[in-house]
């Protein structure tokens, strides 16, 4: 199992329509696995992704961020689809 708690920023470009954006984060992560391993560090978020505005009220778009927890084998990637829906 794995948890983290990060605090994050995000820099997005508007560009008309069109937002790309950078993101990272850092905070504490915990990794516990079998045997009784378990070991917990600095855990890091790094991304990038767009977002594509069709209304004030609706957009699209896609994130991609990898994940680490140093000191330990904790790696991933993410690829999300966002959806925005403002009322």
């Amino acid at each position: 199992s794995v948890y983290t708690g990060l605090g994050g920023l995000r820099v997005t470009l508007p560009l008309g329509n069109f937002g790309p954006y950078v993101e990272g984060g850092v905070g504490y992560g915990h990794v516990g696995g079998p045997f009784g391993y378990s070991s917990g560090g600095l855990a890091l978020r790094a991304g990038a992704g767009f977002i594509m505005f069709f209304s004030p009220s609706f957009a699209l778009g896609v994130s991609v961020t990898y994940d680490t927890i140093l000191d330990t084998p904790y790696k991933s990637w993410g690829i999300a689809p966002l959806i925005l829906l403002a009322f």
